[in-house]
This record gives structure tokens, C-alpha cells and sequence, in this order.
């Protein structure tokens, strides 16, 4: 299992939260299931930003950090 890192700085104070996702997930997937829109956020791998998120996939050997910059709403 990898865990997931998302900083919502949208919210005052910024807002952390962490997420246990199974490996083999794509990154799209995880931002699908989190609700977090593609153009809304900065998704970093060990990071790094990475811009596909489709052919990523997620395990318990990095680190992803979702930089979530606007609220959906």
C-alpha cells in the first residue's frame, strides 16, 4: 500500500491530509477518487512534478504529494 500526501492550500490555514492507496493505481484514478480536478492541482512523484497522469502508476516505494491550489467548488 503507498500513501498519499494532499496539501489543500485553499483552505486558511493550509489543510494536510494522507491517504493509504493500493499499489498499482494510476495517478488519474487517485485524483478521480480523491475529487480532485487535473487542472486544479500539482501532482509530485518522490518530488518531482509529473504532468502524465495517466501512465504513472502508484507504490510503496514513492512518495506522491498532490498540491491541491483551488477549491472545486
Amino acid at each position: 500500500m503507498a500513501e498519499v500526501k494532499v496539501l489543500h492550500m485553499y483552505k486558511s490555514p493550509p489543510k494536510e491530509e494522507k491517504f493509504i492507496i493500493r499499489d498499482g493505481a494510476r495517478l488519474s484514478e487517485v485524483l478521480y477518487k480523491l475529487g480532485i480536478r487535473y487542472d486544479t492541482a500539482i501532482v509530485a512523484l518522490n518530488n518531482t512534478i509529473v504532468h502524465d497522469l495517466d501512465k504513472i502508476k502508484v507504490s510503496d516505494k514513492v512518495e506522491v504529494t498532490i498540491l491541491d491550489i483551488l477549491d472545486g467548488g
